[in-house]
C-alpha cells in the first residue's frame, strides 16, 4: 500500500491572491499527479521487450489505484515494485507539480484486513515527513507475519527509534532511497520484472543483496546503539575497498551529523521487495 500527501498545500494555495490563481495552482497539482503517475507507468513500459509481462504488471497498478487527485494519493502495488514505483513518480513531484510530498508504504500479506492496513499506512506516511517539507520522503515498512495497524505502527516506530540516537529514520529523502536501489542494482524496472517473474532466480538474487544488512540489523536488535555503530564501522575496516559492505554501510552513516542512521529504513526497503517476490 502507497499512501501520500501533499507537504506544502497549505503554504502554496496559502499564498493565492485571486480565485482564478488558485483554479490555476489546482489544475496544476491535479493534472501534474496523474501525469508523474503515468510517466512512470510508460517508465515500466520500456522497460521491458515482454509484453504480456509488461501489461500484466500495469494492470495490476491500475486495479490497484484507490485515489489519485488533488494532493492525495493511494495506491495498492506489488510489493516487489512498489518502492522503485514510488522513487521513479515522486522525484517527478516538484517538477510536475511544484510540491514535494511525504509517502508512506507498507506491505503486507494478500488476506491482510483492508481497514487495519489503511490506518497503519496513514500512520506510517504522517511520520514519514521530512519538517522542513523542502523534498520528498518516504517511510517503509514490512508487516509479512503480522497485523499492521494505526496502533501497531505508532508502537514499532516507538520501540526502533530513540530521541537521540537511532538506526530508523522514517522520513527517507527520495534521493537516499534512490541510491539504495541504485546500489543494490534494483532501480531498474526491466530487472525488476525478470526477477518478479522468476521467482526462484528472484528470491535467491534478493536474498545475496540483503544478507549483509540482516547480519547488522540481528546485531542492532540485540545490542545497544553505540555497540552496533561500532560494529558497523569494524566492518566497513575489514572490507575491500570497493565491496558491497563497505557502500552500505557509507551510505548507512556517512555524510551524517546527528545520530540517526537509516539501518532499518534500508532493510525494510530490501525486505518488501524481497517479500513481493
Amino acid at each position: 500500500m502507497i499512501k501520500a500527501d501533499g507537504n506544502n498545500a497549505g503554504k502554496i494555495f496559502g499564498n493565492t491572491v485571486t480565485f482564478s490563481e488558485y483554479v490555476d495552482k489546482s489544475f496544476r497539482l491535479d493534472f501534474g499527479v496523474k501525469k508523474m503517475f503515468y510517466d512512470t507507468l510508460l517508465d515500466i513500459m520500456r522497460a521491458s521487450s515482454d509484453e504480456s509481462i509488461k501489461k500484466d504488471l500495469v494492470s495490476r497498478i491500475l486495479l490497484g489505484v484507490l485515489y489519485l487527485g488533488g494532493d492525495d494519493i493511494m495506491l495498492l502495488s506489488p510489493s516487489a515494485i512498489a518502492v522503485p514505483f514510488a522513487v521513479k513518480m515522486f522525484k517527478r513531484s516538484l517538477e510536475y507539480t511544484g510540491f514535494t510530498f511525504k509517502v508512506g508504504i507498507i506491505s503486507v500479506k494478500p488476506d491482510h484486513p483492508v481497514q487495519f492496513a489503511y490506518g497503519a499506512v496513514n500512520a506510517l506516511m504522517e511520520e514519514s515527513k521530512i519538517h522542513t517539507g523542502e523534498k520528498s520522503s518516504i517511510g517503509v515498512l514490512v508487516f509479512s507475519s503480522t497485523l499492521a495497524s494505526e496502533g501497531v505502527v505508532k508502537s514499532d516506530l516507538k520501540n526502533y527509534r530513540k530521541e537521540k540516537e537511532s538506526f530508523l529514520v522514517v522520513s527517507n529523502d527520495v534521493d537516499d532511497v534512490e541510491r539504495l536501489l541504485n546500489l543494490m542494482e534494483l532501480d531498474d524496472f526491466g530487472k525488476l520484472m525478470e526477477l518478479y517473474w522468476n521467482p526462484e532466480e528472484g528470491r535467491k538474487v534478493i536474498r545475496d543483496k540483503i544478507r549483509s544488512l540482516e547480519r547488522f540489523v540481528n546485531y542492532a536488535d540485540t545490542h545497544d546503539f553505540y555497540n552496533t555503530l561500532a560494529y558497523l564501522i569494524r566492518s566497513k575496516a575489514k572490507s575491500e575497498e570497493n565491496s558491497l559492505i563497505k557502500r552500505i554501510i557509507d551510505l548507512t552513516i556517512k555524510g551524517r551529523d546527528d545520530f540517526v542512521f537509516p539501518l532499518y529504513d534500508y532493510y525494510f526497503i530490501l525486505k518488501s521487495i524481497r517479500v513481493g517476490i
